[in-house]
């Protein structure tokens, strides 16, 4: 990604897409009745691809990008980038990718995985006002030379990741069964003829008027890419076989009732070797599992993955969480909000990879290895840690070990609170409090000296502002798009935390913004 800090201010050209749906309702029902219905989009996962060809590489080949969720893009099978960072839907952020060094004179394909959420999350509002009515959620532009998003475009529902999942105060529960998705889906070469046409969004709006598209309002990004890097666990916990439990309701419940005792008609061989490099073969019997507990040292944002190589059929449930209860990970993390931590694959055969699509906050990461009555080969198990950029700028030492323990301390537990907002905890919810980032901001200051994210802050509490002045508490977030509440003392922070950006930076231009 290439977007920050120099991305222009965007001349639009290209427009909307979406899966094709019924025509949304036009004139006097369009304006003034009820929104278009978001929940069919809830938990939707949608693969689009464009193909065009070069005669020739040209030096620059700049790529926008934005998506009504989350995006994941590829280029000629390259993994580039996700985003867009956590934004209100009136300031809708774009990012931008230099695409020259991965194209090819001939054929080839921008290739992009979009999740709508079809509901507002703790990191996402749902978009309002005619973009609603008109067209609900979900949504994909690309701009650039010979890829504008059309209705060249192609696109594919999604049946890998089942749909009716629940989602707790964090994000859905992930199901995926690989047996549904297309494979080799971001190459050149994939054939996807069968695939449909995807849809513009575009509205009449009243006669003699430009129609209505959604998002008219789009700002360049203001903050880097964030960080990723592998990351692999420090021991293993424990290797243990589990006698499963049915009828119960949900992943969580059954993990959470499941019981670990030793290895008896169910193997594992290798677990030693795994931290090693080595591979790890487990084999299962009807009615038992293998648990596979993992600890990463402490606790760590990212991506939980796994490589291997299976038959069709055998399930993989990947559970993470902070602390563990008894021997395996605890499956839902309980406070006045919950959040579900196990999410589920179904294989298809031969060797593949699976990444979670959200990072997750975790110290402890379990698999429990079912229906593998043929040899399950597990090659890795790895996260993709994730988290803002820092640079260690800010130094402390003394003389005391234990104030020095606490600097560290600190400054690890902010860079873990800090992605594309600063967060009030990495598992739980995951929102951009303005009383917690005040604290957060002081933090940053001292140990990592960073600007850009706290702009961002300042900013997007700006723009939570309500008509008679007030802040949200939270923004941009679920709380903030249906919560009129406020904690009245937080719109002082967010006061506060421009004058601390003031003293730390010089940069007054912020204030006139």
């Amino acid at each position: 990604m290439t977007g920050f800090p120099s991305s222009p201010m965007l001349t639009r050209r290209a427009e909307w897409i979406w899966r094709q749906r019924p025509a949304p309702p036009t004139g006097m029902a369009a304006r003034f009745g009820p929104p278009r219905a978001v929940a069919e989009e809830a938990n939707r996962f949608v693969y689009f691809r464009k193909t065009f060809t070069l005669e020739a590489l040209l030096e620059s080949t700049p790529l926008y990008i934005s998506a009504d969720g989350r995006y994941q893009l590829f280029v000629n099978g390259i993994f580039l980038g996700r985003g867009p960072a956590r934004c209100d839907p009136a300031f809708q952020y774009y990012d931008t990718y230099e695409i020259a060094p991965h194209l090819r004179p001939g054929n080839n394909v921008i290739a992009v995985l979009v999740h709508s959420y079809g509901r507002h999350m703790a990191w996402y509002q749902l978009p309002r006002l005619e973009h609603a009515q008109h067209f609900g959620c979900g949504g994909l532009f690309v701009q650039g030379m010979g890829f504008d998003t059309d209705d060249s475009w192609r696109y594919l529902e999604s049946a890998a990741w089942q749909q009716d999942t629940s989602a707790g105060a964090v994000s859905f529960v992930e199901i995926y069964d690989a047996r549904q998705a297309p494979v080799d889906w971001q190459q050149p070469d994939f054939d996807d003829s069968g695939w449909s046409a995807a849809e513009v969004l575009l509205a009449p709006d009243w006669p003699n008027t430009p129609p209505i598209r959604p998002f008219p309002h789009m700002v360049p990004r203001d903050i880097p890419p964030l960080l990723e890097e592998v990351q692999q666990p420090l021991r293993v916990h424990r290797c243990a076989q589990v006698t499963e439990v049915a009828d119960l309701p949900n992943l969580p419940a059954q993990i959470g009732a499941e019981t670990m005792q030793g290895l008896t008609t169910c193997s594992a061989e290798g677990v030693d070797t795994l931290l090693d490099g080595g591979a790890v073969t487990v084999q299962t019997v009807p009615g038992q599992a293998v648990a596979l507990v993992l600890d990463f040292g402490g606790t760590v944002t990212g991506r939980p993955f796994f490589e291997i190589d299976a038959s069709a059929g055998a399930v993989i449930d990947i559970g993470t969480s902070e602390r563990l209860q008894e021997d395996h990970i605890e499956p839902r993390f309980h406070s006045f909000l919950t959040s579900e931590n196990v999410d589920r694959v179904i294989t298809r055969a031969g060797r593949q990879r699976w990444e979670r699509f959200e990072w997750t906050g975790f110290r402890y990461l379990q698999l429990t290895i079912r229906n593998a009555t043929e040899p399950l080969i597990i090659y890795n198990v790895a996260h993709t840690f994730t988290s803002y950029p820092v640079e260690t700028r800010g130094r402390f030492h003394c003389s005391d070990a234990l104030l020095n323990q606490i600097w560290q301390a600190g400054a690890n537990t902010l860079q873990l609170c800090m992605h594309d907002g600063f967060v009030d905890c990495p598992q739980r919810e995951q929102r951009q409090f303005v009383g917690d980032a005040y604290v957060e901001v002081l933090v940053n200051f001292a140990a990592f000296g960073d600007a850009a994210l706290t702009a961002k802050l300042l900013r997007q509490v700006q723009q939570s502002q309500r008509g008679d002045g007030m802040t949200q508490t939270t923004t941009p977030s679920d709380n903030a798009a249906v919560s009129s509440a406020a904690i009245c003392d937080y719109a002082l922070y967010w006061l506060m935390t421009i004058r601390e950006y003031v003293r730390y930076t010089g940069d007054r231009a912020i204030v006139t913004e």
